[in-house]
């Protein structure tokens, strides 16, 4: 009895909880009539104007010119016209403005010079095309600014085009007449690849940066390197020139160099580690002076694998299987340190053109014809011993 009385207050109790509920909630039923809007649109919350002769009209240069900031976005593909030969098909020219090409292309039918131009800064323009203009694809070399999600192909001039402090990603252009992508000072570019260009897959202006990008079958060099830029995780297969050339003080980190003239080609202070150079034309490092060179490999490369000059260290590297020499040395001062050298066509480690100075040390020598070392041993520190043992703690092991 005192069970069930228990039962009947508690279920009192809850009849009371929901009814109060009920009431503060207001009713569950929904009124009658259509369904009505209650809140703002799309529009209301993220407005956004669509690119058009009514809300972005062109001027004498341009199809269409955006001259307001804002966010803008393409409704259709557009397409050049017979009869309408202008400068841009689509103009920037106010800061602040985000163009999202919402997937279209911008076809230029080679009556276009240039797809999109936009030199104010802090300009951002993603997902979509650009293809077949007379001049370069997509020229943004305003200040800050963002190109991520987009493709060009077959055009003129370069494809992609920025200037100082801004962000490239995702991108990719194929069969430009010119440059791939011109990457401005302290611009980066990520993940984004050049394909069948004209000229340099990727030319790098004074300390920019590229990661996880790749060049392939460009006519100059995959990437071009200004002073201070940095290259790291990218891949460069086969174009008609160098890999990777870089000028003074860059970095070129974890890349793959295959197929090109010269895997490496490195002015002065570049640090060079952990990168893969095989099957190049030349030589697999062709490196000047003072460069930091350390745990390459350097394989099957047509000429030497790496090419010296003076003042670099060349330290912990794999040499094999060159069709030259191992490790060249051009002049003085150079460190050669704990390198394998294996199996080289002409000598493992060689000295040229009377080049002193050099500290050739504790390096593994094997099976390279017509011998292991040819160096000079009256000019430089070279000791070398064919039985390893713990007294010859700097001696090179020459093993035939």
């Amino acid at each position: 009895m005192i069970r069930t009385t228990a039962r009947r207050a508690g279920a009192v109790a809850a009849l009371a909880i929901t009814a109060a509920a009920t009431a503060q909630l207001g009713p569950l039923t929904p009124p009658g009539g259509a369904v009505s809007n209650t809140g703002p649109h799309l529009g209301q919350i993220e407005p956004r104007i669509p690119v058009g002769p009514e809300t972005t009209p062109g001027d004498a240069d341009s199809i269409f010119r955006i001259n307001k900031p804002g966010s803008y976005y393409l409704t259709s593909n557009l397409s050049a016209q017979p009869g309408r030969e202008v400068v841009v098909f689509v103009e920037i020219d106010a800061e602040n403005v985000t163009l999202d090409l919402n997937g279209f292309t911008i076809d230029g039918n080679n009556l276009v010079t240039r797809g999109i131009e936009a030199y104010p800064d802090h300009v951002r323009i993603f997902n979509g095309r650009v293809r077949e203009t007379t001049g370069d694809a997509i020229d943004a070399r305003g200040n800050q600014m963002t190109l991520q999600d987009l493709e060009v192909m077959d055009v003129a001039g370069d494809g992609i085009l920025v200037a100082r402090r801004s962000i490239v990603e995702r991108c990719r252009v194929t069969d430009s007449g010119g440059r791939g992508f011109l990457i401005g000072s302290g611009s980066s570019v990520r993940h984004s690849a050049a394909f069948r260009c004209g000229a340099n897959g990727f030319d790098l202006l004074s300390g920019a940066t590229a990661e996880a990008c790749s060049a392939s079958l460009n006519t100059g060099a995959g990437f071009e390197l200004g002073d201070r830029a940095s290259v790291r995780n990218a891949y460069a297969l086969a174009n008609g020139g160098d890999g990777f050339v870089a000028g003074s003080g860059g970095v070129i980190d974890q890349c793959t160099a295959q197929g090109n003239a010269n895997g490496i080609n490195a002015g002065q202070g570049v640090v060079i580690t952990n990168n893969a150079l095989i099957n190049n034309l030349l030589n697999g490092i062709d490196a000047d002076a003072g460069n930091h060179i350390e745990g390459n490999t350097c394989r099957l490369n047509d000429s030497n694998g790496i090419l010296v000059r003076s003042s670099n260290t060349v330290l912990n590297n794999t040499v094999d299987a060159n069709d030259a020499t191992g490790i060249r040395i051009l002049d003085e001062a150079n460190r050669v340190d704990s390198n394998l050298v294996t199996s080289n066509d002409f000598h493992g480690i060689r000295t040229q053109f009377g080049s002193i100075d050099n500290f050739i040390v504790r390096n593994m020598l094997h099976q390279n014809t017509p011998g292991n070392m040819s160096v000079d041993v009256a000019g430089n520190f070279a000791p070398s011993t064919n039985t390893p043992n713990t007294t010859a703690t700097f001696a090179n092991i020459d093993r035939p």
